[in-house]
């Protein structure tokens, strides 16, 4: 879904929005203070949601995606969002997960071009990870200022304070993408991945996003050694993604199936009471440029209930592909694999898959599920 646009002008905010955002630029995102983690993100949190529910857009229709020319950061655009979700594996065979998200807000279209302190934009990194060892996925959240015509925004980069993504000659749908960061056990991780394919791009009128499926990625994670599989989205526009009545799940795969490889997209929709039906699509390719729709069964199985939030997730994920015979186990590389951050909780995160197939015997992979919940209350 995307937001509905506001037609009032992008400069004449509501006196609320600019009181939050003096806050959030003089106290919270000071960027000589100490980084901001989930232990005590509670008032900034509130601030950033805040900030969201406030915010107006324009509503000029933006052109559509243009490949390869648009892989690369939007620091033009008053919202854009990275998303890394990587399944990794170090040289003892243990499974981590590790999800990191950048988004940023702009928040006046004029700065003063005198200074090189013209802050124009507010950003918030959010870290997520953890090994198949721990029980809980450890999160950790950051708040910073964006300044027009700086390093920190630049279409060949987007950071806030130690996150980053930097783009190196992917303008041919080539090159490759470094990623880097600190989780909330203070765990530093530098991996870098290469495209082998052009990303899927949709263009909505208002809200852009391109992916790139299952990149290789190797590198380093709590100073170690990890290699594994990584999918990048982008999104930038004029809308934000909100929340609202109808949820989204959806999980992201990478098969082998006797030395060949298989990707599959799975996306299902639920209204969040709980009730009614749940619609859900998918899509299957080959070579990681074309993707064919395809019939899929989705079944959650067993349950698990958060202590923290009283929300319930599923303990493992079945997916039947009847066309093919497939069926396949999704099973989590950590076990409460919840985010908690400002924007609200959710289950995200790395799956090891397994199954058969009704001719081609064993398969195997691995994917990303992320998990709209549902409140037992209900």
């Amino acid at each position: 879904m995307i937001a509905a646009t506001s037609k009032m002008s992008f400069d004449k905010g509501p006196a609320r929005l600019l009181s939050l955002l003096m806050l959030l630029l003089v106290s919270a995102c000071n960027d000589n203070s100490n980084s901001a983690d989930t232990d005590n993100m509670g008032t900034q949190g509130m601030q950033w949601q805040s900030v969201l529910d406030a915010l107006e857009l324009p509503d000029e229709p933006l052109a559509d995606v243009s490949i390869p020319e648009d892989l690369r950061a939007h620091p033009e655009s008053p919202f854009e969002s990275f998303e890394m979700r990587a399944v990794l594996r170090n040289e003892a065979g243990q499974w981590l997960s590790l999800s990191t998200q950048i988004d940023r807000l702009q928040i006046t279209k004029t700065s003063n071009a005198q200074s090189a302190w013209a802050f124009d934009s507010i950003a918030r990194a959010r870290i997520s990870g953890a090994d198949k060892s721990k029980a809980i996925l450890s999160t950790r959240e950051e708040l910073s200022r964006v300044a027009l015509n700086l390093a920190n925004s630049t279409p060949a980069e987007i950071h806030v304070r130690d996150t980053s993504f930097t783009f190196s000659d992917v303008g041919a749908c080539t090159g490759s993408i470094h990623a880097q960061g600190r989780d909330a056990l203070n765990e530093n991780y530098s991996l870098v991945a290469k495209p082998s394919a052009c990303p899927q791009a949709i263009s909505s009128g208002f809200l852009n996003q391109w992916e790139i499926p299952a990149m290789a990625i190797q590198g380093n994670y709590a100073s170690e050694s990890v290699r594994g599989q990584m999918w990048l989205t982008h999104r930038w526009g004029n809308a934000v993604l909100p929340g609202g009545a109808v949820l989204l799940d959806q999980v992201r795969i990478q098969l082998l199936i006797e030395n060949k490889r298989l990707w599959l997209t799975v996306n299902r929709t639920k209204r969040a009471s709980g009730r009614g039906p749940r619609a859900v699509e998918a899509f299957i390719s080959e070579d990681q440029a074309t993707f064919k729709s395809v019939d899929v069964e989705w079944q959650d199985q067993g349950l698990h209930l958060s202590s923290t939030t009283e929300l319930s997730y599923p303990k493992t994920v079945v997916l039947k592909i009847p066309s093919r015979g497939y069926e396949l186990t999704l099973q989590p590389v950590v076990e409460l694999s919840e985010v908690q951050d400002s924007m609200g909780s959710r289950w995200s995160g790395g799956v090891v898959v397994s199954g058969a197939g009704a001719t081609t015997g064993t398969l195997s992979g691995t994917g990303f599920l992320d998990y709209q919940p549902l409140s037992l209350k209900e």
